[in-house]
């Protein structure tokens, strides 16, 4: 007879957050979709950030607090399980900067490490590729 262990994700980490009680929070990586909607919301607070030069100060503030606060918070419910609701109002600036370089660690660093990798030790076969292609014929992608 065989028994099923169910293993966890060695990627999966914790955070304490809190103001004066400190609480645990589990971290979860994020799934590829929702590693493309993360990607989206942050390619979105950079653009909004670009056009921030053509405003006052106050503004910038402003503007700033509203597209990283909504956009943070759609990530942090990303990456944690829906009864571990995380509120701003129990976490310090250092906790979240804690708390995205987790993100960021588990689900960014090593993938983007790991494909250049992966283009690098295609090129030679991509080279060899492109070399037995007669010019006239087109690549097809079926």
């Amino acid at each position: 007879m065989t028994t099923k262990t169910n293993k966890m994700n060695p990627d999966i980490t914790t955070s304490d957050i809190g103001i004066i009680n400190l609480r645990t929070i589990t971290i979860y990586p994020l799934s590829v979709a929702n590693q493309l909607d993360a990607t989206d919301l942050i390619i979105k607070v950079v653009n909004g950030m670009s056009s921030l030069d053509k405003i006052d100060d106050e503004a910038v503030v402003k503007t700033f607090i509203d597209l990283v606060g909504d956009n943070i918070q759609k990530i942090l419910n990303m990456v944690t399980s829906e009864a571990e609701v995380i509120d701003f109002a129990e976490l310090t600036n250092t906790q979240l900067l804690e708390i995205v370089q987790k993100i960021y660690e588990i689900n960014y660093k090593d993938v983007s490490k790991n494909l250049k990798d992966l283009i690098q030790k295609m090129q030679p076969l991509l080279a060899s590729m492109r070399s037995q292609q007669p010019l006239s014929e087109k690549p097809v992608i079926k």
